[in-house]
């Protein structure tokens, strides 16, 4: 066989690789998009957290019950009033940890002010080794400032079908969902949507 065979043959192996990778990561996303959005807007009615808002009919925040890094009962209907950045992560992301430095600088930007905050939601379940220790030292090593709670039996990820980190949501002063994204982002993503929320 002679070269520009072999190079023809691989050129197309190659390029039908990186089409399958593209169609299997859009399947993805579009499927954890799709769970999300059935867990907004399919909860049960009798349920507090969940519905809608009687005013706006936009989707309203599931509310939650987690401890924080030093063991403190954290709700998030404890920031009513505030715009709560929300953001689903774990340790051994690739891609949690690409956003966290982006993360700190939002957190810290927006503790300037009293009327916004980052909430982050490790996944503490046990998978790949994630427990409460493990964050508690990524968190110092990384100098994380923002609250950091432990989902350690994805009770919060559930309520929120995450199906793939990062996702964060942006949840609006009165507790309805504003948004949410399923990828990594950067400060002036995060600072974009916040703005527009103001």
């Amino acid at each position: 066989m002679n070269v520009k065979k072999l190079g023809n043959i691989l050129f197309w192996i190659v390029l039908l690789g990186l089409l399958f990778f593209a169609a299997n990561n859009f399947y993805n996303r579009y499927k954890a998009k799709a769970e999300i959005e059935n867990k907004l807007n399919q909860q049960q009615p009798t349920q507090q957290q969940g519905t809608q808002d009687q005013n706006t009919g936009k989707p309203m925040a599931p509310d939650f019950t987690l401890k924080d890094m030093e063991g403190k009962t954290v709700k998030l209907s404890d920031y009513r009033g505030k715009i709560v950045i929300l953001n689903f992560w774990a340790t051994w992301c690739p891609p949690c940890r690409e956003e966290i430095p982006d993360l700190i600088k939002v957190s810290e930007e927006l503790s300037k002010g009293t009327d916004a905050v980052v909430l982050a939601v490790n996944l503490t379940n046990g998978y790949n080794g994630e427990n409460p220790d493990r964050v508690k030292k990524f968190a110092k090593d990384n100098k994380m400032t923002m609250k950091i709670l432990l989902d350690e039996k994805d009770e919060a990820a559930i309520q929120y079908g995450i199906a793939s980190i990062p996702t964060t949501f942006f949840i609006n002063r009165d507790g309805t969902v504003y948004g949410y994204e399923i990828k990594s982002m950067g400060y002036q993503d995060f600072m974009g949507v916040v703005n527009k929320m103001k």
